[in-house]
């Protein structure tokens, strides 16, 4: 699979949940090269909730590294068992790599998308910044198809840095 085509889906209109399940199969998909999200009236709201997968996929790939060095260093810490933080790692740490094992075993789409079609979907300045925060996680990159949307100079002054 290489193209997913979800053009005039009604994407933006899902409820969160559903929203977050489907965004999360589309990054999951390895050797996805194509994403095409046209007038699915995502908004800023949609837009930033899909850059925050492409860089999770970093984000976590990089935890699973350092994941084990936190939990040893949490082991050996403060000894004050009973002082009712458990700080940074601990059990909060493991659960949250256990609910992405998925992920931090995938590099999913992020490192293979050539285009991004996110043409009319009321994206403004808010969604703009999304995007250009999350264009270093996203290295194969070469088409952002941003037509048609409420993008202001500013916004676009943000996406050209």
């Amino acid at each position: 699979l290489v193209t997913v085509n979800l053009n005039h889906s009604g994407l933006g209109a899902l409820e969160s949940p559903a929203l977050g399940l489907l965004l999360t199969a589309v990054t999951n998909i390895r050797g996805l090269t194509t994403l095409r999200l046209r007038d699915c009236s995502l908004g800023d709201h949609g837009v930033s909730r899909l850059c925050s997968f492409f860089d999770a996929h970093e984000l976590l790939a990089s935890a699973q590294d350092s994941s084990t060095a936190i939990a040893m260093q949490n082991d050996r810490g403060s000894g004050n068992s009973g002082s009712g933080g458990s700080g940074v790692g601990g059990a909060g740490l493991e659960d949250a790599t256990s609910a992405n094992e998925g992920q931090l075993h995938s590099t999913g789409a992020a490192h293979t998308l050539i285009k991004i079609d996110l043409g009319n979907n009321s994206i403004s300045t808010e969604g703009g910044c999304a995007l250009a925060a999350a264009l270093p996680f996203l290295p194969a990159l070469r088409v952002l198809d941003l037509g048609f949307n409420q993008l202001s100079s500013a916004g676009l002054g943000v996406l050209g840095e």
